[in-house]
């Protein structure tokens, strides 16, 4: 397995490197308490759920260059998922976090954000996306939408 940097046109490129000659290396280890084991995500399967979460953008949006859309969602295998999702669809990823309750204050901040990004798509958590639909959908472009990361196949 000979590494090349400069033969990578993205991050995608060094995942999908990784996934071809060891897809059973770990690539995240995901600590959600203290007292539970790590959740471990592979490198074959993060490029999978990449990919899909690509076909995913460019059925849904097809994403013309620089299109963007909002990562809100929290650190581990789905952000990682989606954010290299972005790079093999072409698409820009804006990264927010999901909120922790349902402050306005929140709200007010991820409005400036998507004012600013203007996203054709908000990728998030099925549940988060369902529990503040009404908050996001508003501040979506025209045709903006919501998509779920973790009911890709």
């Amino acid at each position: 397995m000979s590494f090349k940097p400069e033969r990578f046109e993205n991050f995608a490129d060094v995942l999908s490197f990784y996934a071809r000659h060891c897809p059973e290396g770990d690539v995240i280890r995901h600590i959600v308490s203290d007292d539970a084991p790590p959740l471990v995500t592979r490198y074959g399967e993060l490029d999978r759920h990449a990919r899909a979460v690509a076909a995913m953008l460019q059925d849904r949006l097809a994403p013309a260059a620089g299109e963007r859309c909002l990562l809100m969602l929290p650190s581990g295998a789905d952000f990682a998922a989606a954010f290299f999702g972005c790079f093999h669809a072409g698409v820009i990823a804006v990264p927010a976090f999901p909120p922790e309750n349902n402050r306005q204050a929140y709200f007010d901040r991820l409005a400036g954000i998507m004012r600013d990004a203007r996203p054709q798509a908000v990728l998030g958590l099925a549940a988060d996306l369902e529990r503040y639909e009404a908050q996001l959908t508003p501040l979506l472009p025209e045709g903006g939408q919501l998509l779920a990361v973790d009911s890709v196949d």
